[in-house]
This record gives C-alpha cells, sequence and structure tokens, in this order.
C-alpha cells in the first residue's frame, strides 16, 4: 500500500506541474514582475492626436495614469506627431479594451506623418508638461527578483511597421547611479499574437538589478516611418525559457516514475 501511495503520489505532483504549465505558463513563476498590463483604466481612454496648423496645434498627446499594479504606480505616455498632418494623424487607446476584451496600449497612425510613442514608468510624479516624459525615480527595483529573471518580455496583438519592415523600439533602463543605459531594437511586423523578448544582457550594462526608471520609445528614430500601427498587451520581467522546459520536464519525469511505479506493484 505504501508503494502505491508513493507512485499515485508521483503521478499527481508531475501531472500538476505539466497541466500548470500548459493552462498558464506564467502563473506557475512567482518571479514574473508585471511592468504593465494596461488593464488600466477600465474603460480605456481613447486619445487622438490633431495634426500641425491649420488643423490643428500640434501639441503632443501626454496621458498620466496613477494605476495599481503597473510598476511605480505611474503609467507615462507620450504621443508625439513627426511629419506631414492630417486633421488627426494618430489615434489610439489606452487601458481595458472591451472588444479584444484586454489590456492594450493601441497606436494608428494615418497619412504621412509619423509617430513616436513613449511609454515610460518611473514612479509617480507630478510633471505636467506635454514636451518631455521625464525620470524621477521608482525607487530602486530589482526586476531581476534576486537574480532568477533575465529578460523583458513584451506581448504584442499586432504590429504593422509601416513603410518599413519592423517597429522601431529604443529601451532605456536607469540604474541607482542615475546613467541611462539604451538598446535599439527592431520588433518583426505580425497580424497575430507574439511575444517578443529582450535579454538583460542586450544591455551594454545590467542595471536590472537595481532601475530607478525605464523606458519604452516605440518608433523611435529621428525621422519616425509614417503608417505604424500596433497593439502591445502587456510588459513582464521574466525568468529564461529554461526554467519553462525545466519544470515542464521534471513534470513529465514525475509522470513516467509514478506510472511505471503503479504497474510495477
Amino acid at each position: 500500500m505504501c508503494h502505491r501511495l508513493k507512485a499515485l503520489f508521483s503521478l499527481a505532483i508531475g501531472l500538476f506541474f505539466v497541466c500548470a504549465l500548459v493552462v498558464n505558463p506564467a502563473a506557475t513563476l512567482a518571479n514574473t514582475i508585471v511592468i504593465d498590463s494596461f488593464d488600466n483604466p477600465n474603460p480605456g481612454t481613447n486619445f487622438f492626436v490633431p495634426g500641425l496648423a491649420p488643423w490643428g496645434s500640434g501639441n503632443p498627446f501626454l496621458n498620466k495614469d496613477t494605476v495599481v499594479g503597473v510598476l511605480g504606480g505611474e503609467r507615462d505616455i507620450l504621443v508625439q506627431v513627426v511629419g506631414t498632418p492630417l486633421p488627426i494623424s494618430a489615434a489610439g487607446i489606452i487601458g481595458y479594451e472591451p472588444v479584444y476584451g484586454n489590456g492594450v496600449l493601441e497606436v494608428g497612425t494615418y497619412g504621412r506623418a509619423g509617430t513616436r510613442v513613449t511609454a515610460q514608468y518611473d514612479g509617480v510624479d507630478m510633471d505636467s508638461s506635454g514636451a518631455l516624459v521625464d525620470a524621477k525615480g521608482l525607487g530602486p527595483v530589482d526586476l531581476t527578483d534576486g537574480g532568477v529573471n533575465d529578460r523583458l518580455q513584451l506581448a504584442f496583438n499586432s504590429v504593422d511597421g509601416g513603410n518599413a519592415l519592423a517597429l522601431g523600439l529604443a529601451v532605456t533602463a536607469v540604474g541607482a547611479g542615475g546613467t541611462p543605459t539604451t538598446v535599439n531594437l527592431l520588433v518583426p511586423e505580425s497580424g497575430t499574437p507574439f511575444v517578443y523578448d529582450i535579454p538583460f544582457a542586450a544591455f551594454p550594462v545590467n542595471v536590472f538589478g537595481s532601475v530607478e526608471s525605464l523606458t519604452f520609445e516605440f518608433n523611435n528614430s529621428g525621422t519616425p516611418t509614417p503608417n505604424v500601427d500596433f497593439e502591445l498587451d502587456s510588459v513582464v520581467a521574466v525568468p529564461e525559457p529554461s526554467t519553462l522546459v525545466s519544470l515542464s520536464a521534471l513534470g513529465a519525469l514525475l509522470v513516467v516514475v509514478g506510472t511505471w511505479r503503479w504497474r510495477k506493484r
């Protein structure tokens, strides 16, 4: 009876690991740190960026939301239109989107203008300037969660690089010493949801154990590419994929051992 109980226990634990990873891989990893899921506000904030004179002021759109569950407690979004405008050169939504049933940062560009979008997480501040998104400081925060996490992960619903073949993205992390480190990337186009990994090792200096601010600048070139559209679902810091593989392998092994013991007895 004792051997049968051990076999059943091994089988149950193995099935737990395998099923948990299949149903929700992130839920099994306590080290995952959510930077932004864009689920708040609910309903989402719709925005429109007017063109230059004579159609509009040409001022950028700045949204600063104090949000529970966002890294640092505040999300700063700056949308700037650069180039030949239309009456409405860019539009989008920040927050929960009822059609898709989740939170998004969605941006669409129209005409020959290019739209540069900056999302910054630097803690709660009182800056209301529409010209710049400032870096005030998070505290700092350990995005490695004690050395376990090794990458940022951006979940996109879709990416259209417009007149380019990919979406330009600059990610800047400021460490505890106040020195920024930046990596320039190209996010591939896709009409279906996908995950884009940014390893901490891609940065010239690894500051993610003590981060004061984190900034994502989409379509970041000096002259932004026209007609860029993208929908970002979430941004998180996660462990390396091998952690998921190891847990899945452990679960499969326990299933095999439990089944073998059960049949043997």
